[in-house]
């Protein structure tokens, strides 16, 4: 507590100051009495204390002036009351201020006027709303308790009676008159000792603290101070004069005999020290007002006692506070001074590893993996010298160092200290992981604590260090730049030294103590205290006196609890690792082991120190590579201190992945933590993802989890989100409690600075006590440092500042959980204003990762038909199950924030392609195998297999060359091509039928060329008009004489480009400013555009289709098929591009002659609405959002969607609706996009809503048509007339996946995936299985059974239906128990 009692001391001898100031100005001139009845002239008193404070300001240093003006304010003569008086009573100034004045002002000071318009802030505004009635009323009635003459105006009496009743000279002339009358027992009108002294406080109106506190002394000792006169009696004036606070005469008397007393070196001044000695009387004097410190004090409350204490820091001698925090800032400078600073003493002593030697194996810049430790430790390393360059770029180079401790270093700490200006990971000699080194963004991470407490007998040492040839964040030229593969890494420092504990813990108090003083926003006495123990720790050092220093820091940082606010910042150390960014995905394996062993370590120095990871991908990686460090991290996750977090395979996008791949990260991620450390996350962890999904609370009640952790939102450009905690409310319905940490970051460092931008920050203030401080290096690991522990040990409690204390997330979710009822809804996404440009760079990666959803789906559902159907071998069942959930991990790893959005460096783009590779190879493998092992092969015929729950009737193609012998094809009701053969087709819902030609339909497709030269497809379904240019000129639907095409333009699918440069992310932002550069290319005359005229391709009877073509720009090329077959109700465009553009966007445009105020997105298992207007900031910052298969403009009976197969990025602007379909950044990917691409897209009117024209089930054929299988020797095996596995009676339900359970070989059992689609109730949904089954029961997402229950199931022959309702966009999962 002796430090609280520093910064009263000061203080005291400053109003001693003040004291000794207006015993100056009235020492020529004996004061007036004040006698009952007297009125106060309070402009002349304020006159003299404006005097008075003038005259000792000019002795206080400027830091300090805010201070003594809040100390005089509340001195003696309490004159904040008297000054609020004389500033109330304005205009007339007749001494007496009225209601609408005070009013006026109270109202100000909450920020509003007398009308409730807002002044200040909006914070205030809401206060007032919550206070004002019944603070007013309570003011009202105070105002007229005060009243003596008119009920609207108040004298300066009166006005005290209505602030401070014990300060009201009617109120003290009752008190004195009630004294005078109880003890004046021989009524000669004064009070002698021995009445005085029976009195008693509760005999008279005493029942107010302050008044009572001046008689709850010793009475024969307080007869002597109310004595005045000295004439051994105590008479009305008198004792009104000891009551009165306004009356000077003791103010002026008590500060004189204190002067005197204190003033030791007799020189008229009262001196800190001397203060400070004298403080118990101080204490004593009723003038001194301990309550006047406790605004200074930044609301910290001071006892008596504490103030009994003497304080031991020195003031600066000259009163600049600039050269003092500077000189404090120099002493611990990396830099400047370092001959005589505190850095320049870290080590006491050094001495250079002179045994170092260097092997590197041929080609180890294209995967290191070719040389692990086990091949590396034993060549033939050869010596090298400090000052050697090492590279290219991502080579892997191994270091042999052999150190010797000298053996005068007994009992010292001794560090290792490396820096090869990369990363590098420290080996043992044995073949263990140790730590991890990062020299060059990282500082703080360049040294390895070889001793604690050195002992000669361990001084020959042997250690391997694979220096990896980037930086923490690659090896780019810029901070977002492609990487410079050529670029060479020099070996600056090996050497081991002796750490000088002390100068660092004194370089760390110095470091915060400069930082509180810098830093603190109010410029308080906590300030001012750090500045003067620094400078006073300064002194010491240099006089020699390092104990003595320790000691003040020590006082200083020494528990402060009591006097920290009311509210707790938790403090998680963290190293978000990227899997793969500036870097690629295998260097990110050694991150995580530089990373993760450097949390180790640090755990076995700082007992307190909690770390959290997440993705499960990492620790996979980490068992995998690194089985010692492995086995560490398990012992601390045991401990409670290695947090696993976020429960994901990795930190995936949080926009494109597939609802069924969202799941798929949960599942595959609880699962591993479960299996490894026994348990599961409770937090969804997702701090870098560019926006979030209106269905991530629902999937994430669907996975057990309830709390949802992220910064992101903090980024963006436009409107600032208004809540940090908060309950986030999903697309359904569901909620998620959620909590952005307040510094709006992940990877502080644990200063002040951080702490007060917090503080600042925090939206939720007086709604939530806690909230969460990420620390540690990040985006390339690395984590926290000992510096950041060390500061936060300095920290935890600071008065004026949060307690900052180490913990775990959960801590804090489950306190917000307990004050959620405060807390602020936000309903549907959280968009990010900010990196829209990621749902269309690297376009071949995004048509890839959802052709592999796609194809990872239905090879699950055939595998689970066959398994429902036949036997399967458990070998090979295992061996089929093995390479889907290797798929699986490899499309979840692909997912990751960086990689799915287009967003990393080539390299990684480049393994990303190749991944994808692998899956559609290795699965289409597998499914090969199931479909042979399940209906033979092609020897035996041809089927049709229909993944999708609902009947389908489609124009296919059947290859020529392919194996369709046994297709008995009419050519009457056939098309032929270059490439083979068009037939009708009819497949039941979900099933494999055999391959049969249906007729021709009635309406076939045609093609006419008009006299304009313009084309017309139509069909039974619409007839669309394109012109030369392959512009959309008119649609309509048949029998509809409405244009789906804005008829002022004409110029639906308008090919446009636009500039694209955004301010800084080039692979991440399209900014809005782009929208400002269009250029129409499909059109007449068009600077640098060559065009090849439409020409008729094909003409029905079943497709028919026109083509056209341009070539713009930098040389780069577009075709176009325009397709329409006979049973489309959707016109096609199939595209090819060769693009060749540098920043560009190019998007496919349709105005349409539809007025919608907001367009519709399907989203992950549902649809969005968003505006088509900019009426507010939040509606224009929305230019470009995020869709997947479809999207739709509606009116009331018509609308028109745009069906994609394989883009993400969507704009709308009125009536027009735009899809993005290629983009052209040079960073970090120089040749992002460049190259070809092929892809489709399509335009579908419809009549009635989107819902009734089942867009949303074309959308899913458009991606998914049916699929040729040879075989159908074993289909008499499947079940049901129409050979269907699964139905489902409500188009509204889609069952989405169909799969073994995860857990098969102890659970028989099939997981069926269900969502509602058009966000409706729909009841009682009908669901057939045709095969045997034991049970059904609801699950969740990680297909455990819910506490519901089992279902009721209904037998009909060999199938069984079970019913269930679903409520709008409901997601449901089912346990199918097989026999």
């Amino acid at each position: 507590m002796r430090r609280n009692y520093r910064k009263v001391a000061a203080s005291v001898a400053l109003l001693l100051l003040l004291w000794l100031l207006i015993n100056v100005v009235f020492q020529d001139s004996e004061p007036k009495s004040l006698h009952i009845g007297d009125k106060v002239d309070v402009y002349s008193l304020m006159k003299m204390e404006d005097e008075v404070m003038k005259l000792s300001v000019q002795h206080l240093d400027d830091s300090d002036s805010n201070f003594i003006k809040s100390s005089i304010k509340e001195s003696s003569y309490n004159s904040l009351n008297m000054m609020t008086f004389s500033a109330l009573d304005k205009f007339p100034r007749d001494g007496v201020i009225s209601w609408n004045e005070y009013l006026t002002d109270f109202l100000m000071k909450l920020g509003v006027s007398l009308d409730g318009t807002k002044e200040k802030t909006d914070e205030a505004a809401k206060a007032l709303n919550r206070t004002m009635k019944e603070e007013i009323m309570g003011l009202k009635a105070a105002w007229f308790e005060s009243v003596r003459g008119d009920p609207d105006r108040l004298n300066i009496d009166e006005f005290l009676a209505f602030r401070h009743p014990e300060q009201s000279h009617s109120f003290l002339l009752k008190i004195v008159e009630d004294v005078a009358n109880i003890l004046d027992t021989n009524g000669d009108g004064v009070l002698n000792l021995g009445e005085f002294t029976e009195l008693k406080l509760d005999d008279v109106s005493m029942d107010n603290f302050a008044l009572r506190s001046l008689f709850d002394k010793d009475l024969k000792t307080l007869f002597k101070v109310v004595d005045i006169d000295g004439k051994g009696t105590v008479n009305r004036q008198e004792l009104l004069a000891y009551l009165d606070m306004r009356n000077p005469i003791h103010a002026r008397r008590e500060a004189r005999r204190l002067v005197q007393t204190a003033d030791s070196d007799r020189n008229g001044r009262v001196s800190a020290n001397e203060a400070v000695n004298k403080g118990p009387e101080f204490l004593a004097c009723r003038w001194f007002n301990p309550d006047g410190f406790q605004k200074s004090f930044m609301c910290t409350k001071f006892t008596k006692r504490d103030i009994l204490f003497i304080m031991d820091y020195v003031a600066s001698l000259r009163k600049n506070k600039r050269t003092t925090l500077e000189r404090m800032e120099k002493f611990i400078s990396t830099e400047l001074f370092t001959d005589v600073n505190l850095h320049g003493q870290r080590y006491s002593a050094e001495k250079a590893v002179t045994d170092l030697s260097h092997w590197a194996g041929k080609d180890s810049e294209k995967d290191w993996r070719k040389y692990p430790f086990s091949i590396a430790s034993v060549q033939t390393f050869k010596p090298v010298n400090i000052g050697d360059s090492f590279g290219p770029t991502w080579a892997t180079h191994w270091f042999k160092v052999i150190i010797d401790i000298p053996e005068s270093w007994k009992g010292e700490t001794v560090h290792l200290i490396w820096n090869s200006s990369t990363e590098a990971l420290l080996w043992s000699e044995d073949g263990k992981v140790v730590q991890g080194f990062s020299c060059v963004d990282e500082p703080g991470r360049e040294y390895y604590v070889l001793a604690e407490n050195f002992a000669p007998t361990d001084s020959r040492r042997v250690y391997f260090i694979e220096m990896a040839c980037n930086g923490s964040f690659g090896a780019g030229a810029n901070a977002i730049g492609p990487p410079d593969m050529k670029k060479e890494f020099k070996l600056e420092i090996c050497k081991i030294a002796v750490f000088n504990k002390s100068a660092y813990s004194l370089a760390m108090d110095l470091e915060i103590l400069a930082s509180l003083a810098r830093e603190d926003p109010s410029d308080g006495f906590t300030a001012h205290k750090a500045l003067f123990t620094g400078n006073h720790m300064l002194n010491l050092m240099q006089a020699g006196k390092t104990d003595e220093a320790h000691k003040v820091a020590k006082e200083f940082f020494k528990d402060k609890q009591s006097k920290s606010l009311d509210f707790t910042v938790v403090a998680v150390g963290n190293c978000h690792i990227d899997s793969a960014w500036l870097w690629p995905v295998r260097e990110t394996i050694r991150k995580c082991a530089r990373s993760f062993s450097n949390a180790i370590r640090l755990m076995e120095l700082y007992p307190e120190f909690i770390f959290v990871a997440s993705q499960a991908q990492q620790f996979e990686w980490i068992k995998d590579y690194y089985p010692s460090l492995f086995t560490e991290i398990k012992g601390r996750v045991k401990e409670g201190r290695f947090v696993p977090v976020g429960g994901t395979w990795v930190e995936m996008d949080g926009n494109i992945p597939s609802g069924e791949a969202y799941v798929r990260h949960f599942l595959l991620g609880q699962k591993f933590f479960l299996e490894e450390f026994g348990k599961k996350c409770s937090e969804f962890w997702l701090p870098d993802t560019f926006g979030y999904s209106a269905q991530i609370p629902q999937i994430l009640q669907h996975v057990g989890i309830s709390n949802f952790l992220t910064q992101k939102i903090s980024w963006n450009v436009v409107n600032k989100f208004p809540h940090h905690s908060f309950v986030w409310e999903g697309l359904d319905g569901s909620t998620v409690l959620s909590h952005f940490p307040p510094s709006n970051s992940y990877t502080d460092r644990v200063k002040v600075a951080n702490v007060v931008e917090l503080v600042k920050n925090y939206s939720d203030k007086g709604r939530a006590s806690q909230a969460i401080m990420l620390y540690g290096f990040g985006d390339g690991g690395g984590g926290a440092t000992q510096d950041m522990l060390e500061r936060r040990r300095r920290l935890e409690n600071i008065p004026g500042y949060p307690k900052l204390k180490p913990g775990v997330p959960s801590e804090v979710f489950d306190q917000l959980a307990k004050e959620s009822k405060n807390l602020c809804r936000w309903v549907g996404e959280l968009y990010l204003e900010m990196h829209n440009g990621t749902y269309t760079t690297q376009a071949t990666i995004k048509k890839q990762n959802r052709r592999c959803e796609e194809l990872l789906r239905n090879v699950e559902l055939l595998l689970a038909m066959l398994v429902v159907h036949e036997s399967v071998d458990e070998k090979l069942l295992k061996k089929w199950q093995g390479i889907v959930t290797v798929a699986w991990k490899k499309l979840l790893l692909n997912q990751f924030h960086d990689i799915l959005p287009g967003s990393s460096i080539e390299m990684v783009n480049v393994d990303a392609r190749e991944a994808f590779e692998e899956i559609s190879n290795n699965v289409g493998k597998v499914f090969q195998e199931i479909s042979e092992r399940f209906f033979g092969t092609g020897r035996d015929g041809n089927l049709l297999l229909n993944t999708l729950a609902w009947k389908r009737r489609n124009v296919v193609k059947i290859p020529r060359g392919g194996n369709t012998r046994h297709v008995n094809v009419n050519e009457q009701s056939a098309q032929q091509d270059d490439q083979g053969t068009f037939i009708v087709v009819e497949a039941p819902q979900m099933s494999v039928v055999q391959l049969l030609q249906q007729p021709m339909p009635e309406i076939s497709v045609k093609t006419e060329k008009l006299q304009n030269g313009n084309f017309v497809l139509s069909n039974a379904f619409l007839r669309a008009e394109i012109d030369t240019y392959g512009r959309i000129t008119s649609t309509k639907l048949s029998g509809s004489s409405k244009d789906a095409i804005c008829q002022e333009s004409k110029l639906a699918n308008s090919i446009c480009i636009y500039d694209d440069i955004p301010l800084f992310w080039d692979a991440w932002d399209v900014m809005d400013y782009h929208l400002e550069t269009r250029k129409i290319l499909n059109a007449p005359n068009v600077e640098g555009v060559k065009m090849k005229p439409a020409r008729i391709l094909q003409n029905g009877p079943l497709v028919s289709a026109v083509e056209w073509e341009m070539s713009f720009g930098n040389g780069s090329k577009l075709s176009q098929r325009i397709i329409l077959d006979a049973e489309s109700p959707y016109l096609i465009f199939e595209t090819n591009v060769d693009w060749k553009e540098s920043h560009k966007i190019l998007k496919a445009e349709f105005p349409l002659n539809v007025l919608a105020r907001n367009a519709t997105y399907e989203i992950q298992y549902g649809h969005v609405e968003r505006p088509t207007h900019a009426n507010t900031s939040w509606d224009w910052a929305k230019y470009e959002v995020v869709g997947h298969r479809w999207a739709d403009m509606s009116e009331c009976g018509f609308g028109v969607s745009l069906l994609s197969e394989c883009k993400y990025g969507w704009s709308s602007d009125g009536n027009k609706l735009s899809l993005s379909l290629l983009r052209a950044p040079k960073s970090p990917d120089a040749n992002a996009d460049i190259g070809a691409h092929a892809f489709k897209y399509a335009l579908m009117p419809h009549a009635g809503t989107f819902q009734s024209a089942n867009v949303i089930q074309r959308a899913h054929e458009f991606n998914q048509p049916l699929k040729i299988l040879h075989g159908a020797a074993r289909l008499g095996k499947l079940a049901g007339a129409e050979s269907s596995w699964i139905e489902v009676d409500q188009r509204a339900v889609i069952l989405d996946a169909v799969k073994l359970s995860d857990n098969f070989k102890t659970h028989r059992a099939v997981v069926l995936r269900f969502y509602e689609s058009f966000g409706s109730h729909v009841p009682l949904t009908n669901v057939t299985l045709h095969f045997p089954v034991k049970a059904v029961t609801a699950c969740n997402g990680l297909e455990e059974p819910l506490k519901s229950g089992g279902l009721k199931l209904n037998s009909h022959g060999a199938s069984t239906s079970f019913a269930v309702d679903f409520k709008p966009f409901q997601i449901q999962s089912f346990l199918v128990e097989l026999f």
